[in-house]
């Protein structure tokens, strides 16, 4: 058992009430009061897994609106995870693993009848979004190179489809039209909807709206040879600063193979907007050194995600044979 005030949250992280400076890897705006988990931290091996399921749920949860990570002891949390995901999320983490990429060990995986949990190790540090205001301008450009390394090492892993490392889906909000992606799409696919996008234009749009399609057709990307390995939401949430100054990446959900410049897209997709003037400019710099800068990209992602998102259906006659109704996934011609 550990004591009852082992955890107090405050700041946004969750700290060891007794030291100062031990930071766990979550965010809320909650203090804990009591700690009933049983857990052992020593027999973690040994526990049936109905046992440590049982434990895990004993144990207290981030916060009244963060539910699905537990806090079992000063070494180790417990993610929940959606069964249908999980398998993309764990080799994700492996694989980051076995690239040297700072990410939480796993220590043990388990699984009820709808969930499974991932025991890892608990990180002791701050978000980089806690973090941001205080490092500088020479600690943004020592954590950028860090990630640039990372980056780095994760593009030089490819595949010659798309979608998450298992199950092949397009997990990305810049392709999650009302019919998606097929299972393993083909750089050519993928190219094809976001040229697709482009140049869509509503029967009942006006003339302007017609005209504007045109001129998007300059920012279509070119057909990658290959995929690589991407985070895809490298968001300073998802970012962590240990005691040492090191850099660590979290949540691993939605990564899978994707076009390089999906990383910077995403990360230009970080609300900013409460930042200073130069805590937005070290972002910027951040994600050049770290990523790169894909402006022609970032343009074409964001006018294609603004049309499927106004035109979910857009594409029916292109997914669908002639005359199929709009929900006849089944229908789906290959390779769309």
């Amino acid at each position: 058992m550990y004591p009852l005030s082992w955890f107090r949250c405050c700041g946004g992280v969750v700290r060891d009430s007794t030291r100062f400076g031990r930071i766990l890897p979550l965010t809320c705006r909650l203090q804990y009061t009591k700690m009933d988990c049983s857990f052992q931290e020593q027999f973690l091996e040994t526990y049936s897994n109905s046992d440590l399921v049982r434990y895990i749920h004993e144990c207290p949860t981030l916060s009244a609106s963060i539910r699905r990570i537990f806090l079992l002891s000063p070494n180790l949390v417990a993610k929940q995870l959606i069964a249908a995901k999980a398998p993309d999320e764990i080799a994700a983490m492996k694989l980051s693993n076995k690239l040297h990429i700072r990410v939480p060990d796993i220590k043990r995986v388990v699984e009820d009848d709808r969930n499974v949990y991932v025991v890892m190790d608990r990180i002791h540090g701050t978000t980089l979004q806690e973090a941001w205001a205080q490092i500088g301008w020479l600690g943004t450009f020592r954590l950028g190179f860090q990630l640039r390394r990372f980056v780095h090492v994760m593009r030089t892993i490819t595949s010659p489809t798309a979608g998450s490392l298992v199950s092949g889906k397009c997990d990305s909000i810049w392709l999650d039209d009302y019919y998606k992606l097929p299972l393993h799409a083909t750089p050519e696919a993928l190219t094809s909807f976001i040229c697709f996008w482009l140049q869509y234009v509503s029967k009942r749009s006006l003339g302007q709206e017609a005209r504007s399609s045109r001129s998007d057709k300059q920012f279509v990307p070119s057909t990658p040879a290959s995929l690589v390995f991407t985070h895809q939401d490298l968001a300073p949430r998802n970012l962590f600063v240990d005691n040492q100054r090191d850099l660590w990446i979290v949540d691993w959900g939605s990564s899978g193979w994707y076009p390089k410049y999906f990383e910077y897209v995403s990360m230009q997709s970080f609300d900013a907007s409460n930042w200073g003037l130069a805590a937005r400019l070290r972002w910027f710099l951040f994600n050049w050194v770290s990523v790169g800068v894909f402006r022609r990209e970032q343009r074409a992602l964001e006018l294609v995600r603004s049309k499927f998102i106004r035109y979910p259906i857009g594409r029916k006659d292109i997914v669908l044979p002639a005359g199929a109704h709009l929900n006849a996934i089944h229908l789906r011609k290959p390779d769309v």
